[in-house]
């Protein structure tokens, strides 16, 4: 449901703002980092680091930087319990969320802020269900 908004909303923001599509395009990668479609999430990342604005804009950078977690999250939860893969995504995702966190003024943002606040339980969750399994 999240992944049809998100994809009818670029649609539109296309014709208006490319700025605010990539913004969306960031959010529908990650989304499906989520649900666990990382074929797709890989490809749109993939896609997205090709474009110019996200190396120029201090706060579209720092968004594409920590949403990548999505798919290092995914990846760990994917991964044999307990074994080097699974850490190393894990350790990756809490190289981002540390980046995240002290982001410049330029590069923060309320988008930024709130998929933090999203990603830092989801890291504790996975790291707790990785020494249960």
């Amino acid at each position: 449901m999240a992944e049809s908004h998100l994809l009818s909303a670029i649609s539109t923001l296309e014709r208006v703002s490319r700025w605010h599509a990539l913004r969306f395009n960031l959010h529908l990668a990650a989304v499906q980092a989520l649900q666990g479609a990382l074929p797709e999430a890989r490809k749109g990342f993939e896609a997205l680091s090709a474009a110019p604005e996200l190396g120029a804009d201090p706060v579209l950078r720092e968004l594409s930087t920590l949403l990548y977690a999505t798919v290092e999250l995914a990846e760990a939860r994917a991964a044999a319990p307990g074994s080097a893969e699974a850490e190393r995504s894990r350790e990756e995702v809490r190289r981002r969320l540390e980046r995240a966190r002290h982001v410049p003024a330029e590069g923060a943002s309320s988008d930024l802020r709130g998929w933090l606040r999203l990603l830092e339980p989801e890291l504790r969750a996975g790291a707790a269900a990785q020494v249960r399994g």
